[in-house]
């Protein structure tokens, strides 16, 4: 499969709002290390719904109108910020030719919802949230010093694969709004990062070393997040494949 460079919507700082397909291996890359930092970060059932449901309408119906007729709907959900980097014209545009020709998108839904906060101290781009005992229960997200801040997972299925919109939402006048958008491919074929990992593994158990370089190759883009979230399981597939 041909490697496809990540589409920047603006620069903000590198790229404000990038959409990506399944392989998008060299923009806006490299996640900056996990800084120790004075921040709190919930996740899923760990946040009272009063407190997850409002940020999880403006993502879902984000995606949607993005999706839907009428993209250009979408771009008033985005922050001050993001619109100033970036016109409705321009975000309209790279929905329609990046996102929309990978549909139709089923059953859209928000899979996962992480909620944080920067309390103070010496401030870090990242903050972990989940358990760490297992690199499948972890993700680690960006984070700005300020109001709570969160990150959407939106989800949803295309012909042969799980698609997602990786959505980081900032609180503006005490409502959310979108800051970030990502879209990557978390399936293809009904594989996994995890399952390609796991055969990834075995082939190497057996020093079929191309066939596990290409499933761990296949492993670390379907386990691509973007810039602002990763992925507890990326580091240790990067350091089993060698990359």
């Amino acid at each position: 499969m041909r490697l496809v460079r990540t589409t920047p919507f603006s620069k903000f700082p590198e790229c404000l709002v990038a959409i990506a397909s399944l392989f998008s291996a060299l923009g806006c890359q490299s996640f900056l290390q996990l800084y120790p930092v004075t921040s709190s970060c919930r996740s899923d059932g760990e946040i009272p719904s009063k407190d997850s449901d409002p940020v999880n309408q403006v993502a879902l119906h984000f995606v949607q109108d993005a999706l839907g007729p009428d993209p250009a709907a979408a771009y008033s959900a985005f922050t001050a910020e993001t619109k100033e980097n970036l016109t409705s014209e321009n975000f309209v545009g790279m929905f329609q030719r990046v996102v929309k020709p990978m549909g139709p998108f089923k059953d859209l839904h928000v899979a996962h919802t992480y909620i944080a906060m920067a309390t103070g101290g010496n401030q870090g781009p990242q903050v972990v949230c989940g358990n760490v005992s297992r690199p499948e229960g972890w993700v680690a997200v960006n984070i700005k010093p300020g109001p709570v801040q969160a990150h959407v997972i939106v989800e949803g299925q295309t012909v042969n694969n799980s698609s997602l919109f990786v959505l980081w939402l900032f609180q503006e006048h005490g409502n959310w709004h979108v800051q970030y958008v990502q879209f990557a491919t978390a399936t293809m074929v009904g594989q996994s990062a995890e399952d390609l990992q796991r055969l990834a593994e075995v082939e190497q158990k057996q020093q079929h070393n191309l066939n596990a370089y290409i499933l761990y190759a296949g492993a670390l883009q379907l386990a691509d997040r973007g810039p602002y979230f990763q992925l507890g399981i990326r580091p240790e597939i990067k350091r089993a494949s060698g990359n």
